[in-house]
């Protein structure tokens, strides 16, 4: 009982320390962008959702409105970063300036906003839940909760990556997250609000609060 009442307790102190933050979603026309919206609403108040062809400008705007106070999350989709709609030149105007994780297509916009590129996976995989490979970068934020299995949909991975992004955490020898930690930018190719990955919303949580640290 003591156990549940600290587990409660810090899940409340996390969402209070959150709760000033909006989250803008940027939804890549995905089925999965509104289960992400309901994990993110555990640790947030509030998540606005532009479509991935709404104009630079407005999303620049709105997060300017936000005096600081805004984190920008990019959503899995179909298609390749290059056919999401504004998303890497959004990526080009804003990073750096604000928190950002991006999910699958928005992992993979993240690579491709740093130099690297994104190309055809090893294996096709949908709907598989597979364990990670934790790197010594990612050591801190998958603390407590490894052995981590993720859930992972896609066809597409990075091919090659920047030097200035870390990797976190491999599957397969393909790249399952990264971090640009001077960017406050993080990228995920798994689905962390999928049933498949059972510790995902812990992940999630640790994420946005490392994000706004």
């Amino acid at each position: 009982m003591n156990n549940n009442s600290s587990t409660s307790n810090s899940a409340n102190n996390t969402k209070t320390n959150l709760s000033e933050y909006k989250i803008i979603m940027i939804d890549n026309f995905d089925s999965f962008t509104y289960n992400l919206v309901n994990q993110l609403k555990t640790f947030v108040n509030d998540v606005q959702i532009y479509r991935n062809d709404t104009s630079i400008e407005k999303i620049a705007t709105v997060c300017e409105n936000e005096n600081n106070k805004v984190m920008l999350v990019i959503s899995p989709g179909p298609g390749s970063p290059k056919t999401a709609g504004n998303v890497l030149e959004l990526l080009k105007l804003l990073k750096g300036k604000y928190p950002i994780l991006g999910v699958c297509l928005g992992h993979q916009a993240i690579v491709e906003s740093y130099g690297g590129t994104v190309g055809h996976a090893r294996e096709v995989v949908h709907g598989k839940s597979h364990q990670l490979d934790i790197t010594s970068n990612g050591e801190t934020l998958f603390a407590g909760i490894t052995p981590f299995y993720a859930a992972r949909y896609h066809s597409l991975a990075a091919t090659t990556m920047p030097e200035n992004l870390d990797v976190l955490a491999f599957c397969e020898e393909e790249v399952m997250m990264v971090q640009e930690a001077k960017d406050k930018v993080i990228g995920l190719q798994f689905h962390p609000e999928s049933i498949l990955t059972p510790n995902g919303s812990e992940l999630i949580k640790r994420i946005l609060t490392n994000l706004i640290s």
